[in-house]
């Protein structure tokens, strides 16, 4: 009973409201207009399918796949890049807090750091005037974990991945630093290692925070529009077209 009214409520909360909306329109419209009614099924069931946790995971999932985390790092630098913050809020030390996908690669490049005592180079800037800089929350939030200031280099005007990699470039070429492991979120680590390639940097990947479930079944609740499959379709999409971007500039 719970998870029936579980499925239930998925459609009185967004995205599944928008389709209840769309369904009860179309159901209306149907008695007026069938071939406008049938585009518009057809355009509420492309909706649906792109926010079930089924397409979100699937087109998360491939491009997660693509890497794994080494068994043994070698390298001579951990390159973390950020990916979104949210300026003026209260946090301990400072205001400003990084988001989750940026804190998860925080956190996993303090554990790298401990492990293998590379020094970690952080890239990420403010992209927007209400994100705040993440390069330097990242930083902050580092020395809060117990990392030496001496072992931090800061990269805090990158506002794109393209700009992370160029930057990230200058530094290591004047530091004399040649294999980085690059450390990002597991759905954006192929067009990050693609950036760097592309200015002739070999990285080791280190992808982190992922978000699809190893291994992912399929069941009911996966078929149902949810905030959770919008979300993963989202950011597979971006990372896709970037990805595109990158191939038809070549």
């Amino acid at each position: 009973m719970i998870y029936i009214l579980k499925y239930i409520y998925s459609f009185f909360i967004p995205p599944g409201l928008f389709i209840t909306v769309l369904i009860a329109f179309n159901l209306w419209l149907r008695k007026r207009d069938r071939h406008a009614s049938a585009l518009l099924w057809a355009v509420i069931l492309f909706i649906w399918t792109f926010a079930t946790p089924l397409a979100g995971n699937t087109l998360a999932g491939y491009l997660e796949h693509r890497y794994a985390p080494p068994a043994a790092v070698q390298g001579d630098v951990i390159v973390m890049l950020t990916g979104g913050s949210v300026n003026g809020t209260p946090d301990i030390g400072g205001k400003g807090n990084l988001n989750g996908y940026t804190m998860n690669r925080v956190v996993a490049a303090y554990k790298l750091h401990k492990s293998t005592n590379l020094p970690i180079l952080i890239s990420g800037g403010q992209v927007f005037a209400d994100s705040g800089n993440e390069g330097q929350m990242a930083k902050r939030n580092l020395l809060a974990m117990g990392v030496n200031e001496a072992s931090i280099i800061l990269d805090d005007k990158s506002r794109t991945t393209k700009e992370n990699a160029a930057n990230t470039t200058q530094l290591l070429e004047q530091r004399k630093l040649h294999r980085p492991v690059l450390l990002t979120s597991a759905f954006h680590m192929a067009r990050s290692v693609e950036n760097f390639k592309r200015l002739g940097i070999e990285t080791t990947p280190y992808p982190t925070d992922f978000l699809v479930p190893q291994p992912y079944s399929v069941s009911v609740s996966s078929l149902i529009p949810a905030s959770d499959g919008l979300q993963k379709s989202a950011l597979a999409a971006k990372e896709y077209l970037a990805l595109l971007e990158l191939m038809v500039t070549n």
